[in-house]
This record gives C-alpha cells, structure tokens and sequence, in this order.
C-alpha cells in the first residue's frame, strides 16, 4: 500500500515544465496590465471577451471532452499500477 501511495502523489504531481510554462504565462499578463487603471483592465477584459465570443463557443464541449479522456488515463494508470502492484 505505501508503494501505491508513493506512485499516486507522483501521478498528481504537476510536472515541471507545465507549471514552468503557466507561470511565465502569468507573469507575461501582469506584465501586459502593469501602470493601467482599473478602468482600462476592465475596458480590456470587456473588448477580449467581446472578440473572443463566437470562439469560446465551442470550449464547453471540447473542455468536457479533455476531461473524459483524463478520467480514463487516470483509471488507466491506476489499474496498471494494481495489477504491477497484484503481481
């Protein structure tokens, strides 16, 4: 069981080139909003949101689709690691 534990926080885990990527991501927005007014950052998610209307239409569905197919390669690792595990 504490070797199944240990496989499982490292399946969890966020690997580092993803979490590398998310913050420059987020560093690269502040960087964009920096010495703005409030008002302007509104005005700006106001006019992104505007424009990006008819393209975020299809995310819902292609957002649910991602997550179907984590579940599944999640519950595919898991059963691989009960049967490694098993034998």
């Amino acid at each position: 069981m504490l070797e199944f534990g240990s496989w499982f926080t490292t399946v969890l885990k966020v690997q580092s080139w993803v979490r590398r990527k998310l913050k420059n991501r987020v560093d690269h927005a502040r960087g964009r909003l920096e010495g703005l007014t409030e008002d302007e950052i509104q005005s700006k998610i106001a006019a992104a949101a505007a424009a990006n209307g008819t393209a975020a239409a299809g995310v819902g569905k292609m957002a649910a689709q991602a997550s179907k197919v984590g579940v599944w390669t999640q519950a595919a690792n898991v059963a691989i690691g009960a049967v490694a595990e098993l034998s």
